[in-house]
């Protein structure tokens, strides 16, 4: 007996939310990273390097 649609379409989502949970998880690593090494840093033109950086590997990251 095949599946029905109904649980086809929860495969799908489960799926899903499975990438998006991942992608969250990358980003909160990579979000931390930078937090530490904004931590060490003096010079607010680093810090501000630091933080468009990060920006970005979050934005590439979706």
């Amino acid at each position: 007996m095949g599946k029905s649609n109904y649980v086809k379409k929860l495969e799908k989502e489960n799926e899903l939310y499975k990438k998006m949970w991942k992608k969250d998880v990358e980003n909160l690593f990579i979000a931390t990273g930078s937090f530490l090494n904004i931590l060490l840093m003096s010079n607010v033109d680093e810090i501000k390097e630091e933080v468009f950086n990060t920006v970005n590997k979050i934005r590439n990251n979706f």
